[in-house]
């Protein structure tokens, strides 16, 4: 019987925590003239800056790589420092907190508004990354598409990530530590936003579920004992 419930719960959860498998829509970024300028702070540390920059052409697009919609990206204003370097990311201390809008111009009206707070900044090429885990938080959506408005509801969150050129094939950590001469104006290279896959739990939910698949094992480990 324990073997059977164990069973039983398992498969419920595991849909739950594949369900990001089963969403691949994502919303790609076009080209931009727009720039981030990086400076040496301290020893190893660095300071970063950018007064925005839209991008174009912007694509909302489906698992299968068909386009929705298209429209522009713009990334907002943003300034802050790093902490010293540690396995390939400097992480942000300071700042690194802008805004994100997606605005529709064929395909769907409207746009989408959000903030992002940047963790921290992933070096080792001359194309280092804003990314490490940073995370979009939905304030406003007006677009007029449904695949659109469930993929990103008004509180609702995703991934978002974007890439910048150095110049000369320089590096942040060669800056950091002062054998490049700064400040270095990295020009935009790409990103994207990956909508949270709806359906998936919360991690409150996910722990209360592995706690009850253990307490259910222990369960059945403590009948056999006894009986």
């Amino acid at each position: 019987m324990n073997k059977k419930i164990l069973t039983a719960v398992a498969l419920l959860a595991t849909p739950l925590l594949y369900a990001s498998a089963a969403n691949a829509d994502v919303i790609t970024t076009g080209g931009s003239a727009g720039t981030v300028t990086f400076t040496r702070t301290g020893v190893g540390t660095l300071g970063f800056s950018t007064s925005g920059f839209t991008t174009n052409p912007a694509a909302f697009q489906a698992p299968n790589g068909n386009t929705l919609i298209t429209g522009t990206t713009t990334f907002g204003a943003m300034s802050g420092t790093t902490g010293t370097e540690s396995n390939g990311i400097f992480p942000i201390v300071t700042g690194g907190t802008e805004t994100f809008t997606f605005t529709a111009t064929s395909g769907a009206t409207g746009s989408m508004m959000g903030t992002v707070t940047w963790p921290g900044i992933k070096d080792g090429t001359s194309t280092p990354m804003f990314d490490t885990n940073a995370v979009l938080t939905v304030t406003a959506d007006s677009i007029s598409n449904a695949t659109f408005l469930a993929d990103f509801p008004v509180g609702g969150t995703g991934t978002i990530d974007f890439t910048v050129n150095l110049p000369g094939g320089a590096t942040l950590t060669a800056l950091a530590a002062g054998t490049v001469t700064g400040p270095l104006t990295a020009t935009y290279s790409s990103g994207e936003v990956i909508p949270t896959p709806r359906g998936v739990p919360e991690p409150a939910s996910l722990t209360l579920l592995g706690s009850s698949l253990i307490g259910l094992g222990w369960l059945g480990r403590r009948r056999r004992r006894t009986s």
